[in-house]
């Protein structure tokens, strides 16, 4: 399940609320974006099923499915939304397979400025390395990094919850309630959120 939601707050929040129940009904809870629990295809994502050098993304099963193949390569699906300043990301996400080395994660203020994509990536993986990146102008940077062994088990199969809060230049991760890197950054404002 995805839930996006604003911040009423200026500065993120010391600790994640409790996680919602996911509907594809209109959101009842006001400061709720967008919400997905991914039981219908034709709801937001664009979600038809898409590949490129034999990674793919769609939607099948009741799940928003990402299969990398090619090592370095970074593949994501957006909402298909542009939200006006802060955002909260919520999702529950399992790794079905691969290494420790394959990354978990969201973005946000995603948007195409002069022909290029620009977003933030907030990703971990299962060696318990966790970060906080932007893409710009076709390529990465890190702007935090933490290594956390108490998230290094994430590939058993389980579930794991993702909160990613990007409150105007302060950006939080934080997985199964624990807050894992914090970085600062105001180059990008606005945009879409994604996986």
């Amino acid at each position: 399940a995805c839930n996006v939601s604003y911040s009423t707050s200026d500065q993120p929040t010391d600790s994640p609320p409790e996680p919602s129940t996911p509907s594809v009904q209109e959101p009842t809870d006001p400061s709720t974006l967008f919400l997905d629990d991914f039981s219908k295809p034709s709801e937001g994502w664009g979600k038809t099923w898409g590949s490129a050098d034999g990674n793919s993304m769609g939607v099948s099963d009741s799940g928003f499915h990402i299969l990398v193949n090619t090592t370095q390569y970074i593949l994501w699906g957006g909402t298909g939304n542009k939200f006006d300043g802060d955002v909260v990301i919520e999702v529950d996400a399992v790794k079905r397979g691969g290494g420790p080395d394959g990354y978990l994660g969201v973005i946000c203020r995603d948007e195409i400025i002069n022909g290029a994509e620009h977003f933030y990536f907030l990703i971990f993986d299962g060696n318990g390395a966790a970060s906080i990146n932007k893409f710009s102008e076709n390529s990465g940077l890190t702007l935090a990094f933490a290594q956390d062994d108490a998230i290094a088990d994430v590939n058993n199969g389980g579930t794991v919850r993702i909160r990613a809060e990007c409150i105007g230049s302060t950006f939080s991760l934080y997985v199964n309630d624990q807050q894992l890197v914090t970085a600062t950054d105001d180059s990008f404002i606005v945009g879409d959120a994604g996986l």
